[in-house]
């Protein structure tokens, strides 16, 4: 790997460290944990986002997704809203959640606008290409790890479960 390389790699690890420590920092200035934050920001991102589809995002079990979003209902942050089909329920974020979303988790964008802004028009189209390369590939890995993780914890309680006795 050249000096270039590895400068894009650690900028692009330093961006994602950032992000995770600036989840963690608002978590802590609300007073919750930095799921219900990233419950929150999935929300606002999604579109009809059903409970299942969180309790994967966040890597918990669907009683500790449905934990979060009740805490996050009862803050006035999201609504379950009812739909047809076999979904019957999705989450959706209120005029309070998006405007909290905005004020704490948003900024960083109109930052980012302003340096995008900044760039000739080539040099955008070829950092957008990257960096949805670099997105697209992130969101594979995190499937592939998601997926990995679901299977490590049903092994550990396949092994857990005692093998019936025989009596002879």
């Amino acid at each position: 790997m050249d000096d270039s390389s590895r400068l894009i790699v650690s900028a692009l690890g330093r961006l994602i460290a950032a992000a995770i420590r600036q989840r963690l920092a608002l978590a802590k200035r609300l007073d919750t944990t930095a799921t219900e934050v990233l419950a929150l920001h999935y929300v606002v991102t999604a579109t009809a986002t059903a409970p299942g589809q969180l309790a994967r995002a966040l890597l918990v079990s669907p009683s500790g997704a449905t934990g979060v979003i009740d805490r996050l209902v009862r803050a006035g942050l999201i609504s379950r809203v009812p739909v047809s089909g076999a979904q019957r329920v999705a989450l959706s974020v209120t005029d309070a959640g998006r405007e909290l979303h905005a004020q704490t988790l948003a900024p960083l964008s109109d930052d980012v606008d302003r340096l995008v802004a900044d760039l000739p028009q080539s040099d955008r189209r070829l950092l957008e290409r990257f960096l949805a390369r670099v997105a697209d590939h992130a969101e594979r890995e995190a499937e592939q790890l998601v997926a990995s993780a679901e299977a490590h914890a049903k092994a550990r309680v396949a092994a857990a479960i005692p093998p019936p006795l025989v009596w002879g």
